[in-house]
Formats: structure tokens, sequence, C-alpha cells
């Protein structure tokens, strides 16, 4: 069965562009994840003497 050529390219396109897309979006990703997770830390590790008020977010 013959495959036409354009079909060949359209189909290598999409798949560069996910690959693109996906690298760059799973960049961006953990970018915020190590910017949530810092904030996270720094939330929960800094040690005014009251350990309740950390826990319940007060």
């Amino acid at each position: 069965m013959f495959i036409a050529w354009y079909w060949i390219v359209l189909v290598a396109l999409v798949v560069v562009g996910y690959i693109g897309h996906m690298k760059r979006y799973c960049r961006a990703f953990r970018q915020d994840r190590d910017a949530l997770m810092e904030a996270r830390k720094k939330l929960f590790n800094h040690d005014d003497g009251n350990d309740d008020a950390v826990r319940e977010g007060k």
C-alpha cells in the first residue's frame, strides 16, 4: 500500500513538535516544583520555638 510522502512529513513534524513541547513543559514543571519545594522547606524549617503554629499553618 502506498503512503504519500506528505503523510510521513506530517507525522514527523507532529512527533518533533510533541517532543519539543514536552521538553519545554517538563523543564518548566521542574522549575515550578523546585520553587514550591524551596518555599515549603522554608515554611516548615524555620524555627521560632513554636512548632504547633507551623504545623497548623497559622
